[in-house]
């Protein structure tokens, strides 16, 4: 029996001692979030006007095509608590900032953040780790090899062992890999059915209202620090606009255009379905814009309409 226990106790201290340098080398592998992060510990007393917001705003919207000290804070898949909580979180180390570009995706404003879920809870912990935010969701979220070991061992496989980049942002926090010559010719559709919520449904309206109040928090917030906000519906590939998306993007649209009639500093705009954008060189798939003429083409029109 002592021998039993002393294999077990060996094992497991081996087991332990695995997960610790596996935590330690995925806490250093450079990641997204923490660009991000870096971006506003580096350069927020600068920051005049900053862009949030999901893909749709990390990849569709050029800061560079907007004027001096724009930073897009965007990061892939990030869910609208998320969103606003890094403004919230950080907004005070930008002394100087004027104009927050708020890019919406209405889906994810009918989407529980539920960390039983594996990407959810991986983003959960990435937000919590290294951009600083109160998030909660318990021990799993603050470890990367708890909250999903195998997402941690491939990001180590591709830090350590790829020649692959693991950030793809620049100094304005832009990302440049999605251009219309590396898409060709055809649209690459994205098709995520099984994430939609039915408007409808109760848990898409408990949601939805939940969302909607801490967007008015944030409006709020902005309109007391004397932040101009502007909440912007992204350009998406007209075949989007059926069904469940063009309900969500309907209701979404009632609801900053609400915002902004209760907010003096909150301008809504609405791109989606705008004739400006009715050509598929624009779009990566319906609902990314490529990098390049689609992000240059939007940029453009934010100049314009938002008077920057």
């Amino acid at each position: 029996m002592r021998h039993f226990l002393k294999y077990c106790c060996v094992f497991f201290s081996i087991l332990l001692a695995m997960g610790i340098i596996l935590e330690i080398s995925a806490r250093h592998v450079p990641n997204p979030v923490l660009a991000k992060r870096m971006l506003i510990e580096e350069h927020g007393a600068g920051m005049k006007t900053i862009i949030i917001g999901p893909s749709v705003a990390q990849e569709g919207v050029n800061p560079a095509l907007l004027g001096d000290s724009v930073y897009n804070l965007a990061i892939d898949g990030q869910r609208p608590i998320f969103n606003i909580l890094q403004f919230t979180t950080h907004y005070k180390k930008m002394t100087s900032l004027r104009n927050v570009i708020y890019v919406i995706y209405p889906e994810m404003y009918w989407e529980a953040v539920d960390n039983d879920r594996p990407y959810i809870r991986v983003q959960t912990m990435n937000h919590r780790l290294y951009m600083g935010l109160d998030v909660g969701g318990g021990l799993r979220t603050g470890s990367e090899v708890l909250s999903d070991a195998q997402t941690a061992i491939s990001k180590c496989i591709k830090g350590y062992l790829s020649s692959r980049p693991t950030v793809y942002t620049d100094s304005l926090g832009f990302i440049h890999r999605h251009s219309l010559d590396i898409r060709g010719k055809e649209l690459r559709h994205r098709v995520d059915a099984q994430s939609r919520q039915h408007p409808a449904s109760e848990e898409s309206r408990r949601e939805f209202s939940r969302h909607a109040d801490m967007l008015d928090s944030l409006a709020s917030l902005c309109c007391s620090e004397d932040i101009k906000l502007y909440l912007v519906l992204p350009p998406v590939h007209r075949s989007l606009l059926t069904g469940i998306d063009s309900l969500q993007f309907a209701l979404m649209d009632k609801l900053i255009h609400n915002m902004d009639e209760r907010h003096d500093c909150v301008k809504a705009i609405n791109y989606a379905g705008d004739s400006r954008f009715d050509n598929d060189n624009f779009f990566w798939d319906a609902v990314h814009l490529t990098n390049d003429s689609g992000a240059a083409a939007l940029s453009s029109a934010l100049r314009t309409d938002l008077g920057l």
